[in-house]
């Protein structure tokens, strides 16, 4: 249940993010008519910055963390979510040759497929609090046959309810 939670602040702090990549793409396509394939890392990583402030003080709650150790982190994970969104956004563009228009609804699809494939389980191993559980603790402690592994280790709370 608390994983679900913490999964359905994400999606909203991701969505913040995804509002902010859509509307830079479309202000860059629409307004300064920059090509939506030249566009689409920049729109990228402005919504990169909404992403980590949103989930590290929403949707995992740990703005106790250390900034220092997260950013990195977060920078890596957004890094290969970048990556993978440019690539995937890009052979879907050369895909839709003749409609290129559709990008905005490429660019959803894309985000979505890596957000739940990527992004998602890696920030669970970005936002932990010292020495406490981290979501991606849970799957070992239930293959371990033990669930509440994770909340002993933590002193009696998850991480992701910080």
């Amino acid at each position: 249940m608390k994983r679900a939670l913490v999964l359905a602040r994400s999606m909203l702090a991701s969505g913040a993010a995804t509002l902010t990549d859509q509307g830079a793409l479309l202000f860059a396509v629409a307004v300064l008519g920059v090509p939506a394939r030249m566009a689409s890392v920049p729109a990228l990583v402005l919504a990169g910055v909404v992403n980590f402030l949103g989930n590290r003080s929403f949707a995992f709650r740990d703005g106790g963390g250390r900034l220092g150790r997260q950013a990195p982190r977060f920078a890596l994970v957004q890094l290969a979510s970048i990556a993978l969104n440019a690539l995937l956004f890009d052979l879907g563009m050369r895909a839709l040759a003749g409609h290129a228009n559709a990008y905005w609804a490429l660019r959803l699809a894309v985000n979505s497929v890596v957000y739940l494939g990527w992004s998602f389980p890696m920030f669970g191993r970005v936002f932990r609090s010292e020495g406490g559980a981290v979501s991606s603790d849970l799957p070992r402690a239930a293959a371990r046959g033990s669930l509440y592994a994770p909340l002993r280790a933590s002193g009696g709370d998850l991480a992701e309810d910080r």
